[in-house]
């Protein structure tokens, strides 16, 4: 009879877990000839299962874990920082799998409306999301980024031309958001590159363009 096993054991924040064991019934590999008993031969072994089951779903499940911990239902920008500060710490496909998770858009874009909330859709915002996203890590700056570009266009919201940094006198927040954003990974980069495009369409126009 196989022996019973059980499933697998509860994963910790940072991704350790033991390695999950196989509840699949146990199939014997020696078939024996009904016509002549006794004559028995090995039979082609078991198909295994896919080497990235378990470990697919180790991620998703450490994932759902960082977020619901980094959640505060009462303040959405403390949301933001514990999961920058939990985002960091993971390994590369446990962080892929926080940005496929939707709740993960849901913190970041509750950060990004509480942020132009305090501060209206203009330059003022403009500074802080650059000094939110320059502290945090390059993927969830990136998504800071998008999701402040969308309430942006939408509020219809109007910056001013050579708007420069303090730290960096010769260039525009937007030009410095730009840059903070080139270490993220793919997807998040493709979309922030298409944010400050739109960024720099609510600039104001020279006299006479």
């Amino acid at each position: 009879m196989p022996v019973g096993a059980t499933g697998p054991s509860v994963a910790a924040v940072d991704g350790r877990q033991a390695p999950a064991v196989d509840t699949q019934p146990f199939e014997s590999t020696t078939k024996c000839d009904p016509v002549n008993p006794g004559i028995c031969v090995p039979s082609a072994p078991p198909t295994p299962h896919p080497a990235n089951t378990h470990k697919s779903w180790d991620r998703d499940f450490v994932a759902r874990t960082i977020i619901n911990k980094a959640t505060n239902n009462e303040d959405r920008m403390d949301s933001y920082a514990r999961l920058d500060e939990l985002y960091g710490k993971q390994d590369p496909a446990v962080r892929q799998a926080i940005l496929a998770n939707p709740e993960f858009a849901k913190i970041v874009d509750g950060a990004a409306q509480a942020l132009i909330e305090q501060t209206g859709a203009g330059d003022q915002a403009l500074h802080y999301l650059h000094g939110l996203a320059a502290g945090s890590h390059p993927d969830l700056a990136a998504a800071l980024l998008v999701s402040a570009t969308r309430i942006f266009v939408k509020k219809g919201a109007v910056f001013s031309r050579n708007d420069k940094t303090l730290e960096f006198p010769n260039r525009t927040y937007i030009e410095d958001l730009s840059d903070l954003i080139r270490g993220s990974s793919a997807q998040p980069n493709r979309q922030a590159r298409q944010a400050i495009k739109q960024l720099k369409t609510l600039v104001t126009k020279e006299p006479g363009q």
